[in-house]
């Protein structure tokens, strides 16, 4: 998903999700792939939606990806 929003001619992509990928274990590698891919073109903003406390490593990939990309992390919850 975060391959195609690369894509389009926009100065941010805000990512919404409530849940973990597929792969989180390999977070860290997604964090560094994508990164490379935005090459600093885009402004990354991730917004966690529901119950993602009880899920730390979507938090910690969420709040990287963000980092690295000049965005913000949020979490929302109940």
């Amino acid at each position: 998903v975060l391959n195609e929003a690369l894509k389009y001619d926009a100065e941010a992509i805000f990512l919404l999700t409530d849940g973990e990928p597929t792969d989180i274990e390999y977070w860290q590698e997604i964090v560094k792939r994508i990164t490379q891919e935005n090459g600093g073109r885009k402004t990354i903003f991730s917004v966690a939606l529901g119950y993602y406390r009880k899920l730390p490593e979507l938090v910690d990939f969420l709040d990287a990806l963000s980092k690295e990309n000049d965005g913000k992390f949020l979490g929302v919850s109940d």
